[in-house]
């Protein structure tokens, strides 16, 4: 991979987290505002986010246990 594209590659990247970052600040209130008018969903939301993370560690488990070991 050339040097040019590595680095198109990283300002994409921060632009992206750049952004996420963003729309995170500009809904959480939003949200939070909406999670105290509805307390009952409060736990679904929890456990959603927990499905989450497991599925991304689950993720990367897979994609390294296929490297070759070095």
């Amino acid at each position: 991979m050339s040097r040019r594209t590595r680095a198109l590659l990283a300002l994409a990247a921060l632009v992206a987290s750049t952004a996420t970052l963003g729309f995170a600040i500009v809904t959480a209130p939003v949200l939070m505002r909406w999670l105290n008018a509805h307390p009952g969903i409060a736990p679904v939301m929890q456990l959603a986010s927990l499905a989450v993370v497991a599925l991304s560690a689950y993720i990367t488990h897979r994609r390294r246990s296929r490297q070759p070991k070095a």
